[in-house]
């Protein structure tokens, strides 16, 4: 989503986190070869995004389920929001029958649990988008 975000919102800058730097120099090649000069994939924390200044969205595209304290890097992140700031969470609808962790627990995500982190990291739900069949998109706004 990068990629499409930072031809969406250019000359703004898009900050691309991964925590494996494997796949930050596989970004910053994606950089070079793509010429879009506002994405800056930066090697993040597994506690911490590491961002270098507050942003307007943090993103998040199947990849929470991965975050072993979800609620607390969730709250990590909402204060590297700005005022108003969002942040959004596309995560698998964990009873969908195509849905390779329905019978891996730790994988899972739902979206009572992740009203309950948000409302923690001081978030409230703005919008509940029904994009996807196979799974949900939720945005939360920085109070």
């Amino acid at each position: 989503f990068a990629w499409p975000i930072a031809k969406a919102v250019a000359p703004a800058t898009v900050y691309a986190v991964e925590v494996d730097q494997d796949f930050v120099t596989l970004m910053q090649q994606r950089v070079k070869e793509s010429q879009l000069s506002n994405v800056r994939p930066l090697l993040g924390k597994f506690d911490d995004p590491t961002l270098p200044e507050k942003v307007d969205l943090a993103f998040f595209s199947d990849v929470l389920h991965h975050v072993a304290n979800r609620g607390a890097y969730l709250k990590t992140v909402a204060g590297y929001l700005k005022p108003g700031g969002r942040i959004a969470v596309i995560e698998l609808d964990v009873p969908h029958p195509n849905s390779p962790h329905k019978n891996h627990p730790d994988q899972q995500v739902t979206k009572p649990q992740l009203d309950e982190w948000m409302t923690a990291a001081g978030l409230t739900k703005a919008s509940d988008i029904p994009l996807f069949e196979d799974k949900w998109f939720v945005i939360y706004r920085k109070r």
